[in-house]
């Protein structure tokens, strides 16, 4: 069984606000049955979350998911990075979907290696607040799967 693993908090509560989010990826990820082994919460201008995750068909590999507010999900090649300065990928691909697709969403297409169309309409109503669309993922009281 894969260890749910999730992002702390963060001091910048600006930042801290993705966390939510970026913890509904997580279960989503998990429930994919995608080995999560480190996740945190990164620097603003552009905010951003970092996932390492391993792949067993490339165990010397690890594979990275980044988000960012500006640009959406990517994966590629872990190459490096740690919390409190920019990950940088091998190789990467942008996922699609926009800058905030749905958690289950972005699980799909990184367990598939597929990519999401964008929803030019919903995007722009995201680059209007994406605050108020972060909270609609609440970090919940209590960790785990």
């Amino acid at each position: 069984m894969l260890n749910f693993i999730v992002p702390e908090p963060h001091p910048i509560a600006e930042v801290d606000r993705t966390r939510g989010y970026i913890t509904a990826v997580s279960h989503h990820l998990h429930a994919a049955d995608v080995e999560v082994v480190a996740v945190w919460l990164d620097p603003m201008n552009p905010r951003d979350a970092t996932f390492v995750i391993r792949d067993s068909t490339r165990p010397n590999s690890p594979q990275g998911l980044v988000w960012n507010e500006w640009e959406g999900w990517f994966r590629g090649e872990f190459g490096s990075g740690r919390q409190g300065e920019r990950t940088k990928l091998k190789n990467s691909v942008h996922l699609g979907g926009g800058k905030l697709p749905k958690p289950e969403v972005v699980a799909v297409h990184y367990a598939l290696g597929t990519t999401a169309p964008i929803d030019v309409e919903r995007e722009a109503k995201i680059a209007r607040n994406i605050d108020a669309y972060l909270e609609r993922w609440p970090v919940p009281a209590l960790s785990g799967c």
